[in-house]
């Protein structure tokens, strides 16, 4: 299993234990189609999830990167995007996810970011990685104001870690997040920055 299909899964299961902890505490609550959650569907063409990204917001790759999947969960919908050429090696670039959230969600934003810093922190603890928040601090995505979270770390290897996740900001038709992560040595701030600012 490569290094980017690890960090992938450990993601997806914090950003589960994320939505089974806003049920628990009675934040969430879910009405499509009246069913609690829909059947998961995969999209594991670029192109297929390249049309459901821009679904959600327009934005500018950076060179190299490529969409690789979408995956619907019912209550969220999740866009990986890498770089296919890093995807296997020792120092792969950051991978970047879009998690577009049920327009059917109710979800109090305060109580959600820190949900998100618990899950994230249990999650990575999990998947072998030891990560801590070092940062907090304001961009503008969409022409509104969000907070960033940046973590830094190690991995089970103890090579240097960096991630980065958005609050919650309002994209074409639901509330988005961003997650981005990756090895210090690969991680290249002004393409990321490049990224998040050429969000629309």
């Amino acid at each position: 299993m490569s290094k980017n299909t690890k960090i992938v899964l450990g993601i997806i299961g914090g950003m589960i234990a994320l939505c089974i902890c806003i049920c628990v505490g009675g934040w969430i609550a879910l009405k499509i189609s009246g069913k609690v959650l829909q059947e998961t569907m995969v999209q594991d063409t670029p192109e297929e999830a390249a049309a459901t990204a821009k679904e959600i917001i327009d934005y500018k790759l950076p060179l190299g990167y490529q969409e690789q999947m979408a995956m619907n969960l019912g209550f969220m919908q999740m866009i990986t995007i890498g770089d296919f050429q890093s995807a296997d090696t020792e120092n792969y670039r950051p991978i970047i996810m879009i998690a577009s959230m049920s327009p059917n969600i109710e979800a109090d934003e305060e109580e959600m970011r820190l949900q998100i810093q618990l899950s994230m922190q249990k999650s990575s603890n999990r998947q072998g990685y030891e990560m801590k928040l070092v940062e907090e601090k304001e961009v503008t995505i969409r022409g509104q104001q969000v907070n960033l979270m940046v973590y830094e770390g190690t991995d089970e290897n103890g090579n240097p870690m960096k991630q980065i996740v958005s609050g919650l900001f309002d994209g074409k038709n639901s509330k988005v997040m961003l997650f981005i992560m990756g090895q210090e040595s690969n991680w290249n701030q002004e393409e990321i920055d490049s990224f998040i600012l050429s969000i629309k």
